[in-house]
């Protein structure tokens, strides 16, 4: 097992020190100030509406696949009944 350089791990805290103690403006998106119209905000509020639209989608999906196999079941045990290939 090989042991990391010291530079390696003097680099990585440098960069985490600077990212934890940094001006807290420079993290901050629109919508942390308060924005209420912005190019972000509406892409935020864009990505939230394409996510429901996705989680909608697969409930229906899934609803769907759910009836047509109790369809084919309620088909198979017809026709097993009938003695129908």
């Amino acid at each position: 097992m090989t042991r990391p350089r010291v530079g390696a791990l003097l680099a990585a805290a440098t960069v985490a020190a600077v990212v934890a103690f940094g001006p807290d403006a420079a993290r901050a998106c629109q919508s942390c100030f308060g924005a209420d119209d912005g190019p972000m905000i509406d892409g935020a509020r864009a990505g939230g509406w394409a996510l429901i639209a996705l989680a909608a989608f697969m409930q229906v999906a899934f609803a769907t696949f759910f009836l047509i196999l109790r369809r084919r079941l309620r088909q198979a045990a017809a026709s097993a009944s009938t003695g129908e290939r």
